[in-house]
């Protein structure tokens, strides 16, 4: 994954499949991030069900940065680091969510040269442009292009989204060749629409179509579906705060047209914003919200506002709308023109002129369009997270069934395979909570709670309680305690 404690999409797919799948697989999570030690590679942040490992984010120092974020080619580091956590886990399938911040291309070659299974998920168009909303600098609006080329109006857009000197006609072309090899050698390429199944073949026409699984994010059942409000004023809602590529600004230039209309506007999502702009009477903004509070956003609302100005890969919030039997009003941009079926789970509006989005909110609202619509949707299936889990565990199920990939023992291999040796003898049973049968307590000395003290004693010791290989462990701090 590219980030830790992160509501977005990609985010919440991923931990969501993590947790569904926890009792078929021995799951580990990897991402980059702030560890507390300074100078260690990795901090365990949890090992509850699956086990969670953050990089420590100091290791990558990327020369060239697109719109903010590191987009070298490789960085040693890392990779070195990734190679070890699959070595010392018997990794079978390295799914990869989102390569953003770990700064290499390389990733997936590794893995398959380490002798595993690569499966790529395509969340957004990363791979497409490292601009991965693909938003034209010169134009505020989609390019519409399949890929960044190395032509003079990509480098224009490039070098505007950098900070930093950069060679956008040969970096473009090498991103470009790394990455179609990367998907052409990947086992399974996994996307939640056919628009962004078009646009990754469209970009690398040597992927075969026969690898690229459509599996559309899935999202929890609610225990009931949310209320239409009950008085004269229709509620309107927008779960996009104050990002304006979502479409906050079309959303006030309605309200403001909307002003003496019996409509109310609330906005849900971060509001800083918005201090500057004089709020319309007929707006509320609630701030942010937890993916777990969506259904008491959506209590009491009618329709929901979806006017991304960009292309949207997916849109779990109309997912979770439609789960919730609320319909959506929705630009046509990216997979929202594929999803939004007028009259079954909500309308569709061609253009991102808020008085044409006024409009049609009037005529649906006072119409019985609103009713018919609500009414649709409770025998419309959404798809849930058990099923998106399901279709990635039978995507596993057949990668783990074709014959194991040669990979070249090295001499960290055959230590871990004698250490290993010593841990069966000790382990209950493979697959269950490991467990000591002898008592087996340890005590680790170090001079202090330095970086080193930890990383060197403390750490391991830890792990190798948690593995069952030692009953109980004990430190001994000569500094504060004495010997």
């Amino acid at each position: 994954l590219h980030r830790p404690q992160h509501i977005g999409g990609t985010e919440r797919v991923t931990r969501t499949l993590l947790t569904v799948l926890t009792p078929s697989y021995r799951q580990t999570l990897v991402y980059p991030g702030p560890t507390v030690g300074k100078w260690c590679d990795f901090e365990l942040q949890s090992s509850d069900g699956h086990r969670e490992l953050m990089f420590n984010q100091r290791w990558i120092r990327p020369k060239t940065r697109i719109s903010g974020h590191g987009a070298d080619l490789t960085c040693s580091k890392g990779e070195r680091a990734l190679a070890r956590v699959i070595r010392g886990s018997e990794t079978r399938i390295v799914h990869f969510h989102h390569m953003l911040h770990w700064d290499s291309l390389l990733l997936p070659a590794l893995a398959r040269n380490l002798g595993c299974r690569v499966v790529i998920s395509v969340h957004d168009f990363w791979f497409n442009c490292p601009q991965y909303n693909q938003m034209e600098f010169a134009t505020g609006w989609p390019c519409g292009r399949s890929y960044a080329h190395a032509d003079a109006r990509c480098q224009a857009c490039l070098s505007k989204h950098s900070d930093m000197p950069l060679q956008t006609g040969a970096f473009a072309r090498a991103r470009y060749g790394l990455i179609r090899d990367m998907l052409e050698a990947a086992d399974a390429l996994v996307v939640p629409s056919q628009f962004i199944k078009h646009k990754v073949l469209d970009a690398y026409p040597g992927i075969s179509a026969d690898a690229v699984h459509l599996v559309p994010h899935g999202v929890k059942r609610p225990g009931e579906l949310s209320m239409p409000s009950r008085g004269p004023t229709k509620i309107v809602a927008f779960l996009g705060g104050d990002q304006m590529a979502k479409g906050a600004g079309l959303v006030l230039g309605m309200a403001r047209l909307l002003k003496d209309a019996p409509v109310a506007f609330r906005i849900f999502g971060r509001s800083v914003g918005y201090g500057q702009l004089e709020m319309p009477g007929n707006v509320s903004l609630h701030g942010y919200y937890h993916p777990e509070q969506i259904g008491d956003c959506l209590q009491e609302v009618d329709i929901v506002l979806i006017p991304s100005c960009y292309e949207e890969s997916f849109s779990l919030v109309a997912s979770e709308c439609w789960a919730h039997g609320v319909p959506v009003l929705s630009s046509t941009r990216g997979a929202l023109g594929e999803r939004v079926r007028p009259g079954l789970n909500g309308w569709l509006v061609p253009d991102l002129e808020p008085a044409t989005w006024a409009r049609r909110l009037v005529d649906i609202l006072r119409s019985n369009e609103l009713q018919r619509c609500r009414q649709n949707l409770q025998d419309q299936p959404v798809t849930t997270v058990e099923q998106s889990a399901d279709a990635i565990h039978r995507i596993y199920q057949r990668l783990l069934a074709l014959p194991r990939l040669a990979t070249l023992e090295t001499d960290t291999d055959r230590r871990l395979k004698r250490f290993r040796g010593k841990l069966d003898a000790l382990r209950v049973s493979r697959g269950t909570r490991r467990a000591p049968t002898i008592d087996q307590p340890c005590l680790g000395i170090i001079r202090d709670n330095w970086d080193p003290a930890s990383y060197r004693v403390r750490y391991p010791l830890e792990d190798l309680r948690r593995s069952g290989a030692i009953n109980s462990c004990s430190i001994q701090v000569v500094k504060d305690d004495g010997m």
